[in-house]
């Protein structure tokens, strides 16, 4: 005849089982499959809820290592190779916008005719404006 319990007793041994686990007195793998189940669920749980944590931690190490044992002269290399990298294979609208972020850092609005990258632009006609062309002889 199978044993019955009620909540409360079911309660007080896992609560049992637990401390005893705590305490290693009791191996997790001496437990019943189902209760393993349930603590390997709860450390999967756990470990996703403060895994953004765990990520940002693990950079921050990574970056004070880096400073420690890099050059300041070393990390200029490093951060000039990398953004011409970036910038070899940036996308147009990744150039629009440094375009436009440093023309703000100057202080002045962004000129769509007047790009860096492509120069003058030709006017409606197709055609470069030559400022020679509408000067008046003196």
């Amino acid at each position: 005849m199978a044993q019955s319990w009620t909540l409360d007793e079911f309660v007080q041994v896992l609560d049992q089982r637990l401390d005893e686990l705590m305490r290693g007195e009791v191996l997790l793998q001496d437990l019943p499959l189902a209760l393993q189940a349930w603590f390997h669920a709860g450390e999967i749980y756990g470990r996703e809820a403060r895994q953004p944590e765990i990520d940002r931690l693990e950079r921050d190490a990574n970056l004070w290592y880096y400073r420690a044992n890099t050059s300041p002269q070393e990390r200029q290399a490093h951060i000039e190779q990398r953004l011409s990298q970036a910038l070899e294979t940036a996308p147009e609208h990744v150039w629009d916008q440094l375009e436009a972020d440093l023309a703000v850092m100057a202080g002045r609005q962004v000129n769509i005719d007047d790009s860096v990258r492509t120069g003058n632009k030709p006017d409606g006609n197709g055609a470069h404006h030559d400022d020679r062309s509408t000067r008046k002889a003196a």
